[in-house]
């Protein structure tokens, strides 16, 4: 569980997303929250763990507190209420592309998902609280990139967390 937890921890400046939740604590959700988090890789803490399903809540970046207001500010407001920083036509869009790379086709992956993050920085220009470009689809694609856009032989649908 420590390992996991400063996996996430690490894994914030990884996918530069403010909250990282693990399966686990996302089986916990009731279904409202559930419908607000968004899947965004599977990945295992250390070599030989379990791997597991990582999620995030789109929350704007300029929401973001010093670590010193946070517990303060968590506490006077309802986190789940906040405006989400993507749109569901991009949520969709971004799951495909999440189904492409799991599935080790990551040249229909990468298309996807450049195609989905365009189409989201252009809805940014028009809306100030979405966050463009995706953190968490850029993360995927540099990932991707580093094995020029081919699964390795060996891919299983998981990584280690950097």
């Amino acid at each position: 569980a420590t390992n996991i937890a400063m996996g996430l921890e690490s894994a914030t400046k990884q996918y530069g997303n403010l909250l990282l939740v693990s399966q686990e604590t996302y089986k916990l959700f009731s279904p409202f929250v559930r419908q607000l988090v968004r899947k965004i890789d599977c990945v295992f803490a250390t070599a030989g763990a379990d791997p597991f399903d990582l999620y995030t809540y789109d929350c704007s970046t300029s929401l973001a507190v010093h670590p010193d207001e946070a517990k303060e500010k968590a506490m006077a407001e309802h986190v789940f209420d906040y405006p989400l920083a993507i749109t569901p036509a991009f949520r969709a869009a971004f799951a495909e592309g999440l189904e492409f790379y799991l599935q080790g086709n990551w040249a229909e992956a990468k298309l996807t998902l450049e195609m989905a993050n365009e189409q989201f920085a252009v809805n940014a220009k028009k809306n100030t609280t979405l966050d463009a470009p995706d953190k968490p689809t850029l993360a995927l694609l540099k990932f991707m990139g580093a094995s020029d856009f081919k699964a390795p032989a060996d891919w299983a649908g998981s990584r280690e967390l950097e």
